[in-house]
């Protein structure tokens, strides 16, 4: 009887445990215009860090999401409709949520692609839109280009993504006007890194590092200075490099692949003596 009870005991404990602590929640709703259901929109809900969750509402214009905790802006793709603004705002989704999606009718129309300074498609580059009333998100495609409805008027559009500089243009959209084929260019900016070579207890000043691609190809060298300290400036952008250190008085270093999409600002680098 005891034994039962802590069993059961045990058993609710864990039940509210996967309740309160559970990673992901579900918004469910529907996607309509003038309290009409509207069928297979296209729902991107965007968290703060641009991660993309997407769904699409079913034919009768109900939809739902697994998402995990945090907060999200929303965005929708559905020819000749754009999101409405009072949906144009932070969710801070928590808990198991009911959303209904506002969708206006719009034949106001902006469209682009996103290349690089060689002409290359620039996928999932972010594309914000912001006028006096609201700011939204999309991305480009896997093909670089990027469309959405709007509602007329004066906006500033700012495309950026990590490893390119980020620019901008203003356009104005008329009613039921359109802004097509706008091209934008963004420029690879290059990377820096710092580090410190010690053996443990001192920094080591005129020691020699190289910087490799994946390839083994040498890109450039530095000597740390007196304080044992070395910079790396205008490191293109690649899929991830490697230092190097060959000095008689100590044993041969080789670091972990370094991957520029996390911040290097200060690699510590350990000799050991010979």
């Amino acid at each position: 009887m005891k034994k039962n009870f802590f069993i059961s005991l045990f058993i609710i404990f864990i039940l509210f445990s996967q309740n309160i602590f559970s990673e992901n929640i579900t918004i469910s709703g529907s996607t309509k215009n003038n309290e009409k259901l509207i069928s297979n929109v296209s729902i991107f809900f965007i968290d703060k860090n641009d991660n993309i969750f997407e769904t699409k509402s079913d034919k009768t214009g109900k939809f739902s999401i697994s998402l995990p905790k945090n907060n999200y802006s929303i965005n929708i793709k559905k020819d000749f409709f754009r999101i409405s603004e009072e949906n144009l705002k932070n969710y801070n989704f928590k808990i198991n949520s009911s959303l209904d999606i506002i969708l206006e009718k719009s034949l106001s129309f902006l469209d682009g692609f996103v290349v690089d300074k060689n002409e290359k498609p620039i996928p999932n580059a972010k594309i914000t839109i912001k006028s006096n009333n609201f700011s939204s998100i999309l991305f480009s495609d896997n093909s670089g280009k990027f469309s959405t409805y709007l509602k007329p008027g004066i906006f500033t559009v700012i495309v950026s993504k990590y490893g390119y500089s980020t620019t901008g243009f203003i356009r104005k959209i008329k009613e039921n006007s359109s802004v097509d084929n706008e091209k934008v260019v963004l420029n690879n900016f290059n990377f820096f890194l710092k580090g410190t070579v010690t053996d443990g207890i001192k920094s080591i000043k005129n020691i020699e590092v190289s910087l490799h691609n994946k390839f083994s190809k040498k890109i450039d060298s530095t000597t740390t200075d007196k304080d044992g300290i070395f910079y790396f400036y205008k490191i293109p952008l690649e899929d991830s490099f490697f230092l190097l250190i060959n000095n008689k008085n100590y044993k041969k270093y080789k670091s972990k692949p370094l991957d520029f999409k996390e911040k290097n600002k200060n690699k510590i680098i350990f000799l050991e003596k010979l």
